[in-house]
């Protein structure tokens, strides 16, 4: 199977974070999936998308995101959006959203956070999780317009309840901290349970320390130390030192009820 008939393939899924993955493999892995022939020139009109710019969308975006990150290509910011736009103005939602940041970073594109903003609605009313996070930072810090709590909140509840870890902990901070919403801790123990579950740092740490202080709930020191040895498993240098502080209350016993779950659950990833 050639490349390009795996990204038509993809694309007929819906499967953009694949696509995405597939146009990143630098072009020599890429050159070998196309051609099981050792001997034969790879083809890198099969490698890199089209360096004519092609008029489908997803290939579009594709192309824009190998120009963004240099990869088969020089770096250019200006042609990869150049190429978002294209794709985006056929209402393709990925290419909206890469649209919308590069309107927030300025790069390629002059800074425009109310552009960024009009991108990101598009592609969030189409359901997209990222789109609806990127949503609610924009009205929680006020960028381009006033600072709105409450419709940040919204925004979070949206990509929330469409799977996004970072919407998940940004919802369980709301409510923590009473923003745009009477604080409920319960509530935000909730939220950063799920957003740890699904990996996130940030929220297991948060999530040890809600359990450590009895925030939202029974304190439970187990549970604490669990979530922090999760989020040092992932990499986190906080973890550790929460870990040795939280280690001089707790009894052995404690401690090896918290080292138990954590094998378990590891095992279980």
């Amino acid at each position: 199977m050639t490349i390009s008939t795996l990204k038509k393939h993809l694309i007929s899924l819906g499967r953009w974070n694949a696509l995405i993955h597939l146009a990143m493999l630098p072009l020599q892995v890429q050159a070998l999936v196309s051609n099981t022939s050792a001997t034969r020139e790879p083809n890198h009109n099969e490698v890199v998308v089209n360096k004519a710019q092609p008029e489908d969308a997803p290939e579009q975006y594709l192309l824009g995101r190998q120009y963004y990150d240099g990869v088969g290509v020089t770096q250019d910011y200006l042609m990869a959006a150049e190429l978002y736009q294209k794709s985006a103005d056929q209402g393709f939602a990925p290419a909206q959203i890469d649209l919308g940041q590069l309107y927030i970073y300025g790069e390629g594109v002059p800074q425009d956070y109310t552009k960024a903003r009009e991108w990101f609605l598009k592609a969030a009313e189409q359901g997209y999780a990222s789109a609806q996070f990127n949503l609610g930072n924009i009205y929680r810090k006020g960028l381009g317009v006033a600072a709105d709590n409450v419709q940040a909140m919204a925004w979070y509840k949206h990509a929330a309840d469409n799977g996004l870890n970072w919407g998940q902990y940004n919802l369980g901070l709301m409510y923590y901290y009473g923003l745009g919403t009477e604080k409920n801790a319960a509530e935000a123990l909730q939220w950063m349970r799920i957003a740890a579950e699904r990996g996130l740092d940030k929220a297991q740490l948060q999530l040890g320390q809600m359990l450590e202080r009895g925030e939202g709930g029974a304190k439970d020191l187990v549970g604490a130390y669990h979530w922090y040895a999760i989020a040092r498993e992932g990499g986190s240098a906080k973890a550790e030192e929460l870990i040795q502080d939280l280690s001089t209350r707790m009894s052995e016993t404690q401690i090896q009820q918290a080292q138990q779950s954590i094998k378990s659950d590891l095992a279980a990833q």
